[in-house]
């Protein structure tokens, strides 16, 4: 792989914490990281580790209110393979990584106000080293 970084940004919903009825936020998420063409997954599988920055967009309400951790969970169970999808949409799991998220080494978390419905959803930042570790 050339790079040691993909960036991706989704936009136009609301981020949804888990258990909130996320499978459409999660549904845009697997979208916007297929839309990447150009990940190699099996070099992704073979990667050590991986630091991961995800910072989300909400209505100035909700980020005053809403859990940075609930919101995480369904973002890092689309990009990250899970073991145990809680849905029967496999493609909802391992979207960017085809493996689990133990292999995050480090987790960066972040919410703004956003303004505007285009300007809702999440930054996601994965890095690893470029010596697979």
């Amino acid at each position: 792989m050339e790079s040691n970084r993909i960036e991706i940004s989704v936009r136009g919903m609301p981020p949804k914490p888990w258990a909130t009825g996320e499978l459409t936020w999660r549904r845009l998420v697997a979208d916007s990281c297929a839309a990447v063409t150009s990940i190699d997954h099996d070099a992704l599988a073979r990667v050590g580790s991986f630091e991961v920055t995800l910072v989300f967009f909400l209505t100035p309400a909700r980020c005053r209110d809403t859990d940075l951790d609930n919101l995480a969970k369904p973002v890092l169970d689309t990009i990250f393979l899970i073991d145990r999808p809680q849905t029967q949409d496999q493609t909802l799991t391992g979207a960017l990584v085809r493996r689990n998220d133990g292999a995050i080494r480090k987790l960066t978390l972040e919410k703004r106000p956003g303004h505007e419905p285009a300007e809702l959803g999440v930054d996601i930042l994965v890095e690893w080293s470029s010596d697979l570790d």
